[in-house]
């Protein structure tokens, strides 16, 4: 069964059937065959529960034609089409043949498609051509421009897989009723003249802009967005903080080594960050480690390279410096890296005692907080056991990626780990940890080497 961006539902299993089988573009969809672990054990790929049915009153053209009597006849097919997609649909018109044939001969005769636009009356029909048109629709249903006709004035050229019609959001049987018609003359045999044709309906996914989100649409159901740098698609909700978060990793550098961050597309200074540097991470070292001299003194484990590495399951893994946009180097001592390569309105989350992960977990009602401890533990509800912690809520979407550190990973599928902004010193910044024991939202921190993946918070103040 194919799984498409459509929608997250926090469920351990989907049970739905499509009744017509379909497929979407590469960049709005994903084939999931087996979702990362995460810190829920509950299942937040994003897929299709959606039903979509097409009825047709007729699945054959048939106009009777007599050259002598009955030169123009016509003949209407009604399409019905109903879905709870509630960015609705797409209708194609398509057929083996550009043909009207007559097979009551032994040499069929054939009548060729129009080869322009014509009117639908008898007399200034062509001879010997047929055409089509929509001539009726139901409200909340549009044809496209190329058909569009719901005067019954003008007859269309047939091109096989043609959009007809398409609707923007959850319909209960829209109709669409296409009239065929066809004029002859005697050069063609009198009798009935048919084509075969089918239609194919996609169900639509429409995104929003990451770069220029209006906040209000971010809600505590999950929202499609598409990030213009790449055309990659998160899905974003508001979660138990108030806050607008990604419910998946960056995926930014996965389809391309080099990309060219601006502040018109990107959370980065004035002049601007290059991400480059992609890794192997089969065979190459993914974050590489150099000594820097700060204040006349060496310190070990710091570097100013762009490194990064992606997998399919779990998105992308950034070194410090790149995650931060190169404003988090040796220099930055404490507080918050000032940039980030989140998209622009979109930041790093912050760590440490009032850091934003540690209101997400507030939020949650997961954190032990005696009111003094700055980190205290997140008790997580153990998956085997199928329980929810005391709230009965969960931490939405942080998938158990681990981290990277050189060509070696570390914690993938038991532990999340997700960069900070905030730096608990020059060497180590704060990280979020997450696992089935418990979760550190304020205390763990790494060498700026490391590769840990990235989840993006909305600039809403």
């Amino acid at each position: 069964m194919l799984q498409v961006v459509h929608n997250i539902k926090k469920h351990k299993s989907f049970n739905f059937a499509l009744v017509i089988m379909w497929l979407m573009p590469l960049a709005v969809i994903s084939a999931i065959s087996a979702p990362p672990a995460h810190a829920d054990n509950l299942d937040y790929s994003i897929n299709v529960n959606t039903s979509l049915n097409v009825a047709v009153s007729s699945e054959t053209v048939s106009l009777t034609l007599n050259p002598s009597t009955n030169p123009f006849d016509s003949t209407n097919v009604n399409v019905s089409v109903g879905t709870n997609n509630p960015w609705g649909y797409k209708l194609y018109l398509k057929a083996n043949s550009t043909d009207l044939t007559n097979s009551t001969y032994s040499t069929p005769a054939y009548i060729n498609t129009l080869s322009d636009t014509a009117t639908g009356t008898t007399e200034d029909f062509p001879v010997n051509k047929w055409g089509y048109r929509v001539s009726a629709l139901s409200s909340g249903n549009t044809a496209d421009s190329s058909v569009t006709d719901t005067t019954g004035t003008y007859f269309y050229p047939f091109v096989s897989d043609t959009l007809i019609g398409s609707a923007t959001t959850s319909v209960n049987n829209s109709i669409s009723t296409l009239t065929f018609a066809s004029k002859v003359d005697y050069e063609r045999p009198a009798g009935t003249y048919t084509l075969d044709f089918s239609f194919r309906t996609v169900p639509t996914v429409t995104t929003l802009d990451m770069q220029n989100l209006d906040p209000t649409v971010c809600t505590s159901a999950p929202t499609l967005v598409t990030d213009s740098r790449d055309g990659q698609t998160y899905a974003i909700a508001r979660l138990a903080d108030g806050k607008c978060w990604m419910l998946q990793n960056l995926k930014l550098g996965k389809l391309s080594d080099s990309i060219a961050l601006s502040p018109a597309n990107s959370n980065v200074s004035d002049s601007g960050f290059i991400l480059t540097n992609k890794r192997d991470v089969s065979t190459r070292p993914v974050m590489p480690k150099e000594s820097v001299v700060v204040d006349g003194e060496t310190v070990a484990d710091q570097y100013n390279e762009s490194a990064y590495a992606c997998t399919d399951g779990y998105g992308c893994y950034y070194n410090w410096y790149t995650a931060t946009a190169g404003s988090g180097t040796s220099w930055v001592t404490s507080g918050n890296a000032a940039y980030s390569i989140c998209p622009t309105g979109w930041r790093l989350p912050t760590s440490g005692s009032n850091g934003e992960y540690r209101e997400l977990a507030i939020g949650y009602g997961y954190l032990i907080d005696s009111g003094t401890a700055v980190s205290a533990k997140m008790t997580i509800a153990n998956p085997d056991t199928n329980t929810e912690n005391i709230n009965g809520q969960y931490l939405p979407g942080f998938l158990f990626s681990g981290h990277y550190n050189a060509a070696s990973s570390y914690a993938v599928g038991t532990n999340g780990d997700y960069w900070s902004s905030t730096t608990y010193s020059a060497q180590y910044p704060f990280y979020f940890n997450i696992s089935n024991s418990g979760a550190y939202p304020s205390e763990r921190y790494i060498g700026k080497y490391a590769g840990l993946p990235i989840r993006c918070l909305l600039q809403e103040s």
